[in-house]
């Protein structure tokens, strides 16, 4: 896992009450010819939280493992995930535009 989200402005947990929450399965089953946005996952990892963003199904299934951890998951818009704010680290992108 190598790709998160730190708002600089808000929690995470603020930035996700403003995404599509989903449930697991759909998590899993992202479209990801879909351009338009990413799947995300808040994880609650004992003494801090996460924001981690799946930019392959690989990624995706590593944030679904049911692990103990809390986690909780959303598609979140790429053009927010771009956002200076976001301070999410865009190397995603290159990620999922090499494939």
């Amino acid at each position: 896992m190598g790709y998160y989200i730190n708002p600089v402005n808000e929690t995470k947990e603020a930035f996700c009450a403003r995404q599509i929450p989903v449930s697991r399965e759909a998590f899993l089953n992202f479209n990801w010819e879909d351009q338009s946005s990413f799947p995300i996952c808040w994880m609650h990892n004992g003494a801090f939280t996460a924001l981690g963003i799946a930019f392959s199904q690989r990624e995706a299934e590593v944030f679904a493992n049911m692990d103990g951890r809390p986690k909780k998951f959303y598609l979140a818009q790429t053009t927010e995930l771009l956002k200076p704010e976001t301070n999410a680290d865009a190397g995603f992108m290159k990620v999922r535009e090499n494939g």
